[in-house]
């Protein structure tokens, strides 16, 4: 089952059925053929969990809405999925700012943004199992893994058509910021912190219609995510997260991606003709992998790695993906 933490969409404005004036920015405009038209726009003031932008041209009957699941409120760790529908609607409904027609949100809505996600809990540092699937990904050439503030990764695709990106980074941190204040109001975040986040960002039309086997001539609407029986995460990350029966012993232990120590202590106690061997001898490869751990030039390391590898390290990666895997699957 597919869920959803943060949307945008389109709308036609008479998806709405009511709105609260005084939540709302109007400007006044005339247009080029000379009739007056009336834009809202959610105000500056305005703070609603879970809303952040509302957009009504109602001269071109058009809406905008961007909403995440944490107006769910206390439901927030179920998200925004097919058994959520009714909750999410209501929740909008009942904001005091506006009300819409919930058929039409679900079937005549243009997704533009939408990041469908699962919360994976596991039951150890949630540090291993990130490296882990880093350790898989960093070597299709098809991707690149770079640090994702810090914690997690970001993992994009070269191929600039594909235009999504795949984040894993450990929830429970990103609840205790600032910015998530009012939802600590509703949760208790200690059900997250064994929580690995892991989400796929999508961007464009031709980007969900490939992911969700969408038709061609067909504009994404929310259901099309919701009722998808395409598991799309599953999908993405379902090759590196498999068991490797005939992998080889893996060159490049976790001390690589400890960050409590130095990179340079890492690479030392690894081993540069260990690390460029696991990489296959390619320093593309090497180079992306320093960029998940190197804030600046990482480039710069790369003439003193040596192109053979004099040890071997035992293979911690099987372990850790195909609990990953378990999870997404769950």
């Amino acid at each position: 089952m597919n869920k959803v933490d943060t949307l945008k969409m389109g709308l036609a404005a008479d998806t709405l059925v009511n709105y609260n004036k005084h939540c709302f920015q109007t400007n006044d405009v005339r247009e080029p053929n000379g009739t007056e038209n009336r834009i809202l726009k959610l105000s500056d003031q305005i703070r609603s969990l879970g809303l952040s932008s509302i957009y009504i041209d109602g001269g071109k009957n058009k809406m905008t809405l961007e909403v995440s699941a944490k107006i769910l409120k206390e439901r927030y760790s179920y998200l925004i999925n097919r058994d959520t529908l009714g909750e999410f609607v209501n929740a909008v409904n009942s904001s005091g700012i506006i009300k819409i027609d919930g058929d039409k949100l679900l079937n005549e809505s243009e997704i533009y943004r939408a990041d469908v996600c699962e919360n994976v809990h596991l039951d150890k540092d949630l540090t291993i199992y990130k490296n882990a699937i880093a350790s898989r990904m960093m070597k299709d050439t098809k991707y690149v893994v770079r640090n994702y503030k810090g914690e997690g990764l970001v993992i994009t695709p070269k191929n600039k058509t594909d235009n999504h990106r795949i984040v894993i980074y450990p929830k429970y941190k990103e609840l205790t910021m600032a910015k998530n204040r009012e939802l600590r109001k509703y949760i208790d975040i200690e059900q997250f912190r064994d929580v690995l986040r892991i989400e796929v960002n999508v961007r464009r039309f031709v980007t969900c219609r490939k992911l969700f086997d969408i038709p061609r001539e067909k504009r994404p609407c929310l259901a099309d995510i919701v009722f998808s029986e395409k598991p799309v995460l599953k999908n993405l990350l379902g090759p590196y997260l498999a068991l490797n029966e005939d992998q080889k012993p893996v060159s490049i232990p976790q001390v690589l991606y400890d960050e409590k120590k130095k990179l340079s202590d890492r690479i030392k106690e690894v081993g540069m003709q260990v690390i460029l061997e696991y990489f296959g001898n390619d320093l593309s490869n090497v180079k992306n992998c320093l960029k998940s751990t190197v804030k600046h030039n990482p480039g710069r390391l790369l003439p003193d790695f040596k192109r053979s590898a004099c040890e071997q390290e035992e293979d911690w990666v099987n372990e850790f993906v195909c609990k990953v895997r378990a999870g997404l699957e769950g």
